[in-house]
């Protein structure tokens, strides 16, 4: 850009890079298994449209229709889990956390942040890991 008056032309002014960026898109439904005592979250990175994923939130729904984040095991504002994109919670501290019954599906929904601010929530995982005890 320059500046024009009756005296002729100014210099260009500097170039000025702009990369247009927004929040993370939507996050796909995440996946639930049971491993041994503990239930393994896994998902996948949404389009982070130009600004890099720093952090994710998971939230476990409650059997009363709330949902909970569990930052013990699941912290995905970690650095390790925010990489790896899965986290491992004990079947212990689900059924507290959850108030869940036997055989119910443990359902997650993830979203993701960046410098933008925070993407939509997945929606809710239909199938996978459920709320299972040990014998007496």
């Amino acid at each position: 850009m320059r500046a024009k008056n009756i005296y002729g032309f100014g210099s260009f002014s500097t170039e000025l890079v702009v990369t247009p960026s927004d929040v993370p898109g939507k996050a796909s439904i995440p996946t639930t298994a049971n491993s041994g005592t503990d239930v393994v979250v896994t998902w996948t990175a949404p389009n982070a449209h130009s600004s890099t994923i720093d952090a994710y939130e998971v939230l476990f729904k409650e059997s009363d229709g709330t949902f909970s984040t569990e930052l013990t095991s699941c912290d995905a504002g970690t650095a390790p889990i925010t990489a790896a994109m899965t986290c491992s919670v004990p079947m212990a501290t689900l059924i507290t956390l959850t108030s869940l019954t036997v055989d119910s599906v443990i359902q997650v929904k993830v979203r993701a942040h960046n410098a933008n601010g925070w993407g939509d929530y997945s929606e809710l995982n239909v199938g996978g890991a459920k709320i299972e005890t040990v014998p007496g």
